[in-house]
């Protein structure tokens, strides 16, 4: 199924939109214990083609389209994939860092040698003198 939305800016994606999303039941094995469930996911799944094609027309070089996740809506992705967690938006907008002084705080420890575990893991790859 090939699953691209236009980037051209018309609606007639929608034409065929319940064949999409017949093809994208099939194709992922979806299925709704009610016929509610599923005239909303086909909802939801409409909803999801017009954000892909939005974000189609905004970045032309990305490709977006249908997934086995078409019918969730992005809370209910969020819940499940990512621990209900909120996804950071616009990168890492925090508060910047203050300096530390990790001396201070009895945190740095005396630098240890190396060499002897350098060695060895380099004669266990082979790499090392035997």
């Amino acid at each position: 199924m090939d699953s691209k939305v236009s980037s051209d800016g018309r609606d007639d994606f929608l034409t065929s939109v319940e064949h999409q999303f017949s093809e994208f039941e099939k194709e992922y094995d979806k299925t709704y214990p009610t016929q509610e469930e599923d005239d909303y996911r086909f909802g939801v799944f409409i909803s999801n083609l017009r954000r892909a094609r939005r974000d189609q027309i905004m970045d032309p070089t990305a490709v977006y389209g249908v997934t086995q996740f078409s019918d969730l809506t992005p809370s209910e992705f969020k819940r499940r994939y990512a621990g209900g967690m909120e996804l950071l938006k616009d990168g890492f907008k925090t508060a910047p860092l203050l300096p530390v002084n990790w001396n201070a705080k009895d945190a740095v420890t005396p630098v240890k040698s190396q060499v002897n575990s350098v060695a060895d893991s380099l004669a266990k790859l082979g790499l090392g003198e035997t």
